[in-house]
């Protein structure tokens, strides 16, 4: 994902500013993503 954002930036297909944002949001998601993976006990039904 990263890639095709960065790809996308610099073929101006987005701009700066709005690959810079979903970047962010990526960024987002993946930190909940790995949160998840490393701590799977939040997630588990009791």
């Amino acid at each position: 994902m990263q890639v095709w954002l960065k790809f996308a930036v610099k073929c101006q297909y987005l701009s700066v500013e709005d690959g810079r944002e979903l970047y962010g949001t990526y960024n987002q998601i993946l930190s909940g993503l790995v949160k998840m993976i490393t701590h799977p006990e939040d997630w588990l039904l009791n």
